[in-house]
C-alpha cells in the first residue's frame, strides 16, 4: 500500500487486555505499523502511535486521530473493525 504512512492514529490498550488475551491484542497488532509505544501509569494502559489500512488518510499538518478497536470472537477467531473516536458505526 503506497499510502500507508499518511494513515495515522492514536490507539490505547489496556495492560489488563495484553496480560488476560495476548493473543487478541496480537490480532488488533497485526495490521499496525506501530511508531511508538508509551506506557501510561496513570490510565493502566500503551499508547500506540501507529499506521494502518484501517486508518483515514491524512494531509501533512492535520493531527493525528484517535481510534478504537472493536473485537468480536467469531468461530473463524476474532474480528477487529477500528472506529474514529466521536464517529458513529
Amino acid at each position: 500500500m503506497t499510502d500507508l504512512l499518511k494513515r495515522k492514529g492514536i490507539f490505547r490498550i489496556s495492560r489488563d487486555l495484553i496480560i488476560k488475551e495476548p493473543k487478541g491484542v496480537m490480532e488488533i497488532l497485526k495490521d499496525i505499523l506501530i511508531i511508538k509505544a508509551e506506557n501510561n501509569f496513570a490510565t493502566n494502559d500503551v499508547v500506540y502511535w501507529g499506521c494502518s489500512e484501517h486508518f483515514e488518510i491524512l494531509e501533512p499538518a492535520e493531527i493525528l486521530p484517535t481510534y478504537n478497536a472493536e473485537i468480536t470472537k467469531e468461530e473463524n477467531g476474532i474480528m477487529v473493525m477500528w472506529y474514529k473516536v466521536n464517529e458513529t458505526k
